[in-house]
């Protein structure tokens, strides 16, 4: 394994690697959202915008505090691959929640986990109408538009 892609501790990582990709590739193709390809470089751009916007919404923290959770619930996109790089970059645990789970397993989840940040779009919206949000740790719930994913979070 290349020496670009270990932390301090030579071992591997994901957010090393990405950001390794991205420069050495960064005109590539990475993947597609409809009929546009993005680069990339784009996708740095778009994943780094991600971690920024989940990290100031968990706030400060030590750096020897435990890794904050962040759930997905969404369907395979591209969306949730940024969601993926961006917990590598940001250091924070990514939850992916099965969409096709019931609203009670899915509660279930969410309590178990500790997750404070929800990541969702709206076609996911009438599971959530129902949540006792009071019995879960969440704070902020990130709404994705499917069209170019920006996240929006009125909730919080």
């Amino acid at each position: 394994m290349s020496d670009s892609v270990l932390d301090e501790n030579h071992t591997p990582d994901m957010g090393v690697a990405y950001r390794h990709l991205c420069q050495v590739h960064a005109e590539r193709r990475a993947y597609r959202i409809g009929a546009r390809y993005i680069t990339w470089a784009e996708s740095r751009v778009r994943v780094q915008r991600l971690a920024a916007l989940t990290l100031a919404s968990l706030g400060d923290r030590p750096p020897d505090a435990q890794r904050p959770v962040v759930a997905l619930l969404l369907a395979n996109s591209p969306l949730l691959m940024e969601c993926f790089f961006a917990a590598a970059v940001g250091r924070f645990v990514v939850l992916p929640i099965n969409y096709r789970l019931a609203q009670n397993e899915i509660v279930d989840i969410l309590q178990a986990s500790g997750a404070r940040v929800l990541v969702t779009s709206a076609e996911h919206a009438v599971k959530l109408d129902a949540f006792d949000w009071g019995s879960l740790t969440v704070e902020h719930v990130f709404w994705a538009d499917d069209a170019q994913h920006p996240l929006r979070c009125p909730t919080s």
